[in-house]
């Protein structure tokens, strides 16, 4: 479990699509970073870094979409940052790309949307 919430962490602060962002690829996937993050886990208790929570820092402004639990919102307030709210942006993407020189069609989907991305 503890794995996991790193790799989460990581997702949330490197997830982009490499060719148009600069995501350290081979740092990511080396021994010495995986012997790093393997030594933030602590076998006899659980860890209390959450996915993005490195990336804040205390007095952070956060802007949520609806569906926190107001105990979250409360949470984050308490440790200075100051949330602020939209109805807009936030899921229900989808998006078809061809690649001419593979000749293969790539699809991705928001995973808080029902449905895929499908090409032909």
């Amino acid at each position: 479990m503890e794995a996991k919430k790193l790799a989460f962490e990581d997702r949330a602060k490197f997830y982009a699509d490499p060719a148009y962002e600069n995501v350290p690829v081979q740092k990511l996937i080396s021994d010495t970073y995986a012997d790093q993050r393997r030594k933030l886990i602590d076998e006899n208790s659980a860890n209390t870094v959450e996915p993005g929570m490195s990336v804040l820092e205390d007095g952070d402004t956060i802007n949520l979409e609806s569906g926190f639990p107001y105990s979250t919102i409360r949470g984050l307030m308490k440790r200075g940052h100051e949330v602020e709210f939209s109805t807009g942006g936030y899921g229900g993407y989808q998006a078809i790309m061809f690649d001419t020189e593979q000749g293969v069609y790539y699809g991705a989907s928001e995973s808080r949307k029902d449905g895929h991305a499908a090409g032909y």
